[in-house]
């Protein structure tokens, strides 16, 4: 994870500042099941058909690797003059993500201590593949102004177009 940040003081009060920030996550899942493990229960059968020993240690493997990223851009206008206190905020914000994972399942291992996947006798299922990428980006703005700290007025507005919302 990492994040970077900068201020910018235009004017007393105007400001431009800018935030950047990555995340990168790498996952790797293994689970193998001894062939002697109480938790078999499948066993292998001869080419007659026949049940002959437990011989179906499993091996469970998913890698995921996943990256995303956040930039916010704003400028903040603030304000006071006689009685009139004005707060302007205006910006940008943009969002990336993408995440890759691989998962696949072995079986028929005759050994513990053989549980390289180029040990096992079959595939069981097909290996899957899932490939995940998103984009966001917001704009955005707010006003407040006060008259005397009596009388207020708020305004905002906040619009997003993303890749997860569809036609």
């Amino acid at each position: 994870l990492d994040n970077i940040g900068i201020n910018w003081y235009i004017t007393n009060a105007l400001q431009l500042k800018g935030e950047f920030s990555i995340t990168q996550k790498r996952t790797k899942y293994k689970n193998f099941i001894h062939p002697d493990s109480q938790k078999n229960t499948l066993a292998q059968k001869n080419s007659n058909n026949e049940m002959i020993e437990n011989l179906t240690g499993e091996l469970y493997k998913r890698n995921s690797e996943s990256t995303t990223w956040n930039t916010n851009i704003l400028l903040a206008y603030n304000e006071s003059i006689n009685k009139h206190n004005i707060n302007f905020t205006a910006g940008v914000n943009a969002i990336g993500k993408s995440t890759e994972q691989t998962s696949i399942r072995y079986r028929g291992f005759t050994s513990g201590q053989f549980n390289s996947p180029s040990f096992a006798k079959e595939v069981v299922e097909k290996p899957s593949e899932i490939v995940e990428k998103s984009r966001l980006v917001g704009f955005l703005s707010s006003l407040n102004y006060t008259y005397d700290y009596i009388y207020l007025f708020d305004a905002s507005f906040r619009v997003d177009g993303s890749s997860e919302f569809g036609k």
